[in-house]
């Protein structure tokens, strides 16, 4: 018997992988050749997730076309258990095919927002974190004024970094449609991230503007764009020239349109230097084309910073704005003046009512002339604020010109003590008592209402230099008016920082000086000046005298004289005598200074005594003379060479018992002046005493100038006469008359000698005995006589007895001779010597 066996068709076991969302399309009869057919079953090991598909029940030989969505995020396995069955109906053994369908990345749909010309950096791989790559497509909502960027064709994970420049007035849509693809090559379902690109402001740039140094730029931010769009906010940055100098206003996210509004700049440059803003407009968050603002900064004048100063109360403050060209500003011509924004001083200052007043396009000199006084203790400030100003109108930066004004010592005018004419005015400068102090002071001028300065050397050049307080403390002034005269002192207080004060005067009254002209008197020696100290021709009368010297040239002053000292009264002199003796006349020169009644001092006035010399004669003279002779005295000349022209007799003193002759010189009302020198050469005295007795004559030498020298005695010792009374007697004629002279007289003087003269009667015969300088007493005894006559008659002697040489007075001797009797003669009649011979005559 014969059996055939068909041959069944053999698959073997295969595996595939696929992509989720990719349909299969395993052909089983390529893979399984001379097969006709197949039925399979399916099973998927994630069931749940990924089912599998309805199993080929009905044998077919179409390939296997499922389709599986696997987004679990592993792959999951559908085995297919494949019955091959051949062309001759004989189903072979059933084999596996085993399909790994890979997972899929799952995303959603996405929106994002960008702005205008901000590039996207959207990140595909974030949103979708389970694939690795993706392609995209892209279409705009606007496409002719925003394109789409261009599609992604080829697989990648790089971020969308398309940049969109919406410069339109509304948001665009740019729709992206993505695949996203995972590590695996499996691409996941597309979705959308829908792009929203927002408008970005558009503002063209704005030309430069020219803004003065210093000035706000003024600018405002634009609120909204060339399209009128509205803009949100700014961001700012500036690029400033170097030479500039100020701080832009800078930053982000600005949405104030004022914001760089007050920005300012400095430009000390000599030309203008620029500022550009670059400004980016947002609308939101959204940026636009940055745009340019540019400024030129116009150069600003600068004032010259060294301009503060420091000056005195009253002082002229000096100053003259001027530009500092250190820093490049150079340009003078451009400057067309100086604003004073304000003067500022400090409380206690007080300005003259011309200083300057805040104003626009004022002179470089504008304040130079401005005085301040400042009579507080301290120094105080005054503030200018200055701006200069050049073409353009721009204006230099405000400057501060701090003046600083020191104090002005402030001492109030003062009357001084009244001084006298001559005397220092004795007066310290004063001070400020509460500061600042004098340190020194200046004379600005000195009305001496016509007084002379005697002392001080007060200055005649106006101002004085540096003086100090003690200056006029020396000053003496001569007031010779008779009235108080007042010299008034400007004087300017000086304090140590060189700051003059206001004028202040000193006024210091003058007290008239007695005026007392010089006096001049000429006396004699010995003489009383006899001068009373004059009085002053003006008011104030004098009070007392100072005697400061006295030049006695030489001469002898009085014993009571007065010595040079003060409280003296006018008549201090008029008892000063002065001896002199010399050969001319001498001048005594008496210094004295008058004080008035004000007690005020006058010139030292002279008196000038001229003393006009006396004759000088010896001491004493003496001459002896006899009684009832002349003295035969002449007066002394003089030994100084002074001749006496005459001479005065004071006095005369007689001895008692010394009789002056009548025809003496008349003394008897002394002194007796105008005498020659012999004025007393005939003086006699009669001394009928028995001794010697002395007439004193007190005689003064009487110059040419009718001055006396001094006294001087001349004394006559007056020898006594002897003095007999007269005798008679009596003889007869014939008879010896027998009369001896007496040898001594009436008083017991010794007589010496006799002078004898005798006259006889007529009719007498007989001769007396006469003679001269007979010295017997019996000279005359003998003498006889013859008397014939009828009566007597008489012998007379005269008889002149003398005692030491001087005659008495004569005394006579009368003898009568009695007649002798004629009748007879008459005898002889003895008789002794010295006895009367007792003859008595007989009639």
């Amino acid at each position: 018997m014969t059996v055939q066996i068909k041959p069944e068709p053999v698959g073997a076991a295969d595996a595939i992988m696929t992509c989720s969302d990719v349909a299969l399309n395993y052909d089983l009869v390529s893979h399984v050749p001379g097969t006709g057919e197949f039925t399979y079953t399916v099973v998927s090991s994630d069931e749940t997730n990924v089912p599998a598909e309805a199993p080929r029940t009905t044998a077919s030989s179409a390939n296997i076309t499922h389709t599986y969505t696997n987004t679990t995020g592993s792959d999951v396995t559908i085995t297919y258990t494949v019955t091959p069955i051949g062309l001759n109906g004989c189903a072979g053994d059933p084999f596996d095919i085993t399909v790994t369908v890979k997972w899929e990345p799952v995303a959603t749909n996405d929106v994002a927002m960008t702005c205008s010309d901000v590039a996207l950096n959207y990140d595909l791989a974030a949103h979708v974190p389970a694939a690795a790559t993706f392609t995209y497509t892209v279409v705009s909502s606007d496409q002719g004024n925003v394109p789409a960027g261009a599609d992604r064709l080829s697989a990648s994970n790089a971020n969308i970094t398309d940049t969109y420049t919406n410069t339109t007035n509304a948001d665009v849509t740019i729709t992206y449609t993505v695949t996203p693809i995972g590590a695996n090559g499996c691409a996941g379902n597309t979705f959308t991230v829908t792009v929203t690109v927002k408008p970005e402001p558009v503002v063209a740039n704005v030309s430069a503007a020219n803004i003065c140094s210093d000035d706000p730029i003024g600018y405002v931010l634009p609120a909204t764009d060339d399209d009128g769009l509205s803009i949100t906010k700014y961001d700012i940055s500036a690029n400033v020239d170097m030479d500039l100098i100020g701080t832009a206003t800078e930053g982000n996210g600005i949405t104030d349109i004022n914001a760089i509004a007050g920005d300012s700049y400095t430009n000390l440059q000599s030309v203008g230097r620029t500022v550009v803003y670059t400004i980016t407009p947002y609308v939101g968050d959204c940026a636009g084309t940055p745009f340019t603002v540019t400024f030129n900064i116009r150069a600003e004048p600068v004032l010259n910073p060294n301009l503060n100063t420091m000056v005195c109360s009253d002082e002229p403050v000096a100053i003259t704005f001027s530009i500092d060209n250190t820093i490049g500003f150079q340009n003078l011509m451009n400057i067309t003046g100086y604003d004073l924004i304000s003067v500022t001083p400090d409380g206690g200052l007080v300005g003259d009512p011309g200083n300057a007043v805040p104003g626009t396009n004022l002179s470089a000199s504008a304040i130079a002339a401005d005085v301040w006084t400042n009579t507080t203790t301290g120094t105080l400030n005054v503030v200018y604020r200055v701006a200069p100003r050049r073409n353009f109108g721009c204006l230099g930066d405000e400057v501060d010109i701090i003046v600083m004004i020191k104090p002005e010592p402030v001492i109030s005018s003062v009357t001084a003590t009244a001084v006298c004419s001559d005397s220092p005015t004795g007066f310290t400068l004063p001070n400020d008592q509460d500061g600042p102090a004098a340190d020194h002071y200046i004379i600005t001028g000195i009305n001496t209402n016509g007084l002379i300065a005697s002392a001080g050397n007060p200055p005649t050049m106006f101002p004085t230099g540096s003086i100090t307080a003690a200056e006029i403390a020396d000053d003496a002034w001569t007031n010779n008016s008779g009235a108080t005269v007042n010299v008034v002192y400007t004087i300017v207080p000086v304090s140590a920082d060189g700051c003059k004060g206001d004028p202040f005067t000193v006024t210091v009254p003058i007290q008239a000086e007695p005026i007392v002209l010089a006096q001049t008197k000429t006396i004699c020696s010995d003489e009383q000046v006899a001068l009373q100290l004059g009085n002053s021709v003006l008011p104030p009368s004098v009070s007392f005298y100072q005697i400061t010297a006295i030049n006695n040239g030489g001469l002898t002053p009085g014993a009571g004289n007065v010595t040079p000292g003060n409280g003296l009264f006018n008549t201090a002199i008029q008892n000063d005598t002065w001896t002199n003796t010399t050969s001319a006349p001498v001048d005594v020169v008496y210094l004295v200074i008058p004080y008035g009644s004000n007690g005020c001092a006058g010139n030292l006035f002279s008196v000038t005594i001229m003393v006009n010399p006396e004759p000088v004669v010896a001491p004493t003279k003496t001459s002896t003379t006899c009684s009832d002779s002349p003295i035969n005295v002449q007066f002394l000349g003089s030994l100084n060479g002074v001749p006496a022209a005459s001479y005065k007799v004071t006095e005369l003193v007689v001895s008692p018992g010394l009789t002056p002759n009548p025809g003496n010189l008349d003394l008897s009302m002394l002194p007796v002046s105008g005498l020659t020198d012999m004025a007393i050469s005939a003086d006699s005295y009669n001394n009928e005493t028995n001794g010697n007795l002395t007439a004193t004559y007190t005689v003064v030498p009487v110059s040419v100038d009718g001055c006396e020298g001094n006294p001087y005695t001349v004394t006559v010792t007056v020898k006594p006469e002897p003095v007999v009374a007269d005798l008679t007697d009596g003889v007869c004629s014939d008879e010896p008359i027998g009369v001896l002279l007496p040898d001594l007289d009436d008083d017991g003087l010794d007589i010496t000698t006799y002078d004898i003269t005798a006259v006889a009667a007529m009719g007498l015969i007989g001769s007396p005995t006469t003679g001269m300088d007979i010295t017997d007493i019996n000279e005359i005894a003998g003498d006889v006589f013859n008397n014939p006559t009828s009566g007597p008659l008489d012998v007379v002697y005269t008889v002149t007895p003398y005692a030491d040489g001087c005659a008495g007075t004569p005394f006579t001797i009368t003898v009568t001779i009695s007649p002798e009797p004629v009748i007879a003669d008459v005898p002889l009649v003895n008789v002794c010597s010295d006895d009367a011979i007792g003859y008595v005559y007989q009639r």
